[in-house]
């Protein structure tokens, strides 16, 4: 019998708003017997060595609603098998950023939520004009910095007021591109091969700049999901669990 560790990251309670990581997080012991486990065909056991902590997870932070199936009925779940954990156990089915419109020759004007990511912007990925939507009301920032509108605007942020102030500075025609909108037709198969080639030229030659804001150790996944929804990071946020 071989016994591994596999340490784990539960929600113990609802947070009412922002969650709290001593309040509504536990890391909690597990433990999985390789020699013993039994798996099904095309299923494997993988080592976890990164997370990715993002925004959406927020979300699913709810109490469950009331039941709506018959009895007897079959429920698909999602979220059994789902959650931050050392070792996952998968069946095999089968940054970007807005760097790549300045590389098309684009003026490119952005907003952020702090003066280290505005520096950020202008400074490394060189964007025309960037304003910190805390401190600089949006409509007027965006009236200063697009005075002849909007054609392209990349909603990266999901929050309604943002994106119909936006719409109020778009031209007509303009295109509205929204981040991990979920959507049929997600892949244009018109313009993706011409994408990916660019894309993997830029990246090979470091033309597309970006961060990671890495926490080390599952003992600090609720510190980085915390930290990531308070906007202190600067980039992508990961957990590194493993070398």
């Amino acid at each position: 019998m071989t016994v591994i560790s596999n340490k784990g990251v539960i929600l113990k309670a609802i947070p009412n708003g922002m969650p709290k990581v001593d309040e509504h997080f536990e890391l909690v012991h597990r433990t999985i017997d390789i020699e013993n486990l039994k798996l099904g065909e095309n299923e494997v056991v993988l080592k976890n060595l990164y997370l990715s902590l993002d925004p959406y997870i927020h979300l699913t932070f709810e109490e469950p609603g009331p039941t709506v199936y018959g009895i007897g009925d079959l429920v698909y779940a999602t979220t059994i098998n789902v959650g931050w954990e050392e070792y996952s156990h998968f069946k095999s089915d089968a940054a970007f950023t807005l760097k790549h419109l300045k590389l098309k020759g684009l003026r490119v004007v952005g907003s952020a939520g702090s003066d280290e990511k505005i520096d950020f912007l202008l400074n490394e990925l060189k964007f025309d004009a960037a304003f910190n939507y805390k401190k600089v009301d949006l409509d007027k920032g965006l009236s200063k910095h697009c005075p002849n509108g909007i054609d392209i605007f990349f909603d990266n942020v999901g929050y309604w007021r943002i994106l119909d102030i936006a719409i109020d500075h778009c031209n007509r025609f303009a295109r509205i591109l929204v981040c991990a909108f979920t959507v049929s037709q997600y892949r244009g198969t018109d313009i993706e091969k011409d994408f990916e080639k660019d894309f993997a030229e830029w990246v090979k030659t470091g033309k597309i700049i970006y961060k990671d804001d890495v926490f080390v150790g599952i003992e600090n996944v609720a510190k980085g999901f915390v930290d990531m929804l308070s906007g202190k990071n600067l980039g992508k946020t990961v957990v590194k669990l493993s070398d």
